[in-house]
């Protein structure tokens, strides 16, 4: 499967907006989340 996008990385000051709002994937799109450093936290919302 060939991926839909692919950030370069981020830190807490450089984390892209769309990354500190609520935001939504379209159906059937997936993530992955590589933590390098330190911790995140990831909150799931049920809409």
């Amino acid at each position: 499967m060939k991926p839909y996008r692919i950030t370069s990385e981020f830190n807490a000051i450089t984390l892209p907006a769309g990354l500190r709002q609520r935001h939504a994937t379209k159906a059937g799109v997936w993530a992955v989340i590589r933590i390098l450093e330190r911790t995140a936290t990831l909150v799931y919302v049920d809409t």
